[in-house]
């Protein structure tokens, strides 16, 4: 196991390189590293678009051994750096990752489903589906391509930009609307 207590560090590269640095970063380091990916239902497929897609575009997990493998890391191309808060780089438990692999059920992706529910622009949205269910935001845009939404989420040591699956989350109904008022 690599890493803190077996901790899968985020590392942000260049969009469309997330399967090569996923291999630089496993030949470069022995590390495990993980790229989840998403079927993207064929309705929503565009012509020349690849059928399958990053579900965190722009991002690679890896389990690493951060002090020793870090100038390993720097030297790897389409690597930006690490995703920091405060200083300090962000990591993911590994129940996350587990849950995500998890969730491929050996198809070595994860399948979308399209979810009827159109969202109100800054109307508060509730995660109810993957690693970070339960956790609350606002609905920031739909996202080309794919039936994707990007979230500003409270609660991951700041606020986050977060993209996700439409079907992953939920308007939260106030407690007006809720009575029909």
């Amino acid at each position: 196991m690599h890493g803190a207590e077996g901790r899968w560090f985020v590392i942000k590269t260049n969009r469309f390189k997330e399967s090569y640095v996923k291999a630089q970063v496993i030949e470069a380091t022995g590390a495990d590293a993980y790229v989840p990916v998403v079927k993207i239902p064929r309705r929503h497929v565009r012509r020349g678009q690849p059928q399958f897609e990053p579900l965190f575009p722009g991002y690679v997990f890896a389990q690493l051994d951060l002090p020793a493998q870090l100038f390993q890391l720097r030297r790897l191309h389409a690597v930006n750096s690490l995703l920091c808060f405060d200083g300090h780089p962000a990591w993911v438990p590994p129940a996350v990752i587990d849950d995500l692999k998890r969730r491929e059920r050996g198809r070595g992706y994860i399948n979308l489903h399209v979810a009827a529910e159109s969202l109100a622009p800054n109307g508060s949205v509730r995660v109810i589906d993957g690693p970070f269910s339960g956790q609350t935001g606002l609905f920031v845009r739909y996202l080309d391509g794919a039936e994707r939404v990007r979230i500003l989420l409270d609660g991951l040591q700041s606020r986050a930009i977060l993209e996700v699956p439409l079907n992953a989350v939920a308007a939260v109904r106030s407690a007006c609307a809720a009575a029909g008022r």
